[in-house]
């Protein structure tokens, strides 16, 4: 069994306890204030899950169906799923920003903003123990530091990235 965390554009947060081949809403839903694109990045060790919607706002979804925090960082929508590890949430913009708020209370850790005109960031990837691998719709990939979101190393590839990633190890 488990637990699924989603939105819709209706601007609602559900979450659904999933056991037996069967699912069953848990709790009323959440309401986001703006429609819920991306998806929920899920917390190491049971904790909630955590999503954002079209006004850039963080919500953290505990799987009883209540709300830890709400965060808006900045005011642009987030499409993508946030990457989460044991401290930090890791939030995705429309806009190229990537955002890392603190998984307790969600205060702001660091703020990337990427240069020039506005370029999606696709979900991040964790990478080893201190890296974070943001994709760009336009081929760019950002390795940034986990904890201080200082860029280590880029690599552009030459064609558009429309799809989320994920590491193989």
């Amino acid at each position: 069994g488990g637990v699924l965390v989603f939105g819709d554009d209706l601007e609602r947060i559900h979450v659904f306890q999933v056991a037996g081949g069967r699912a069953r809403r848990v709790g009323r839903h959440i309401r986001a204030g703006a429609a819920v694109r991306g998806g929920a990045g899920n917390a190491p060790g049971g904790g909630p899950a955590y999503i954002g919607n079209e006004a850039g706002t963080v919500y953290a979804v505990r799987r009883n169906s209540t709300k830890d925090w709400d965060r808006t960082p900045i005011r642009a929508p987030i499409h993508r799923t946030p990457a989460v590890d044991a401290r930090l949430v890791y939030v995705p913009y429309t806009t190229g920003t990537v955002v890392a708020l603190q998984r307790n209370g969600g205060e702001r850790r660091w703020e990337f903003p990427r240069l020039g005109p506005p370029v999606e960031a696709l979900t991040p990837l964790l990478y080893g123990p201190d890296l974070l691998l943001v994709p760009y719709a336009d081929g760019l990939i950002v390795a940034l530091d986990r904890m201080t979101g200082t860029q280590r190393w880029n690599y552009q590839i030459a064609a558009r990235l429309s799809a989320d990633a994920v590491v193989k190890r």
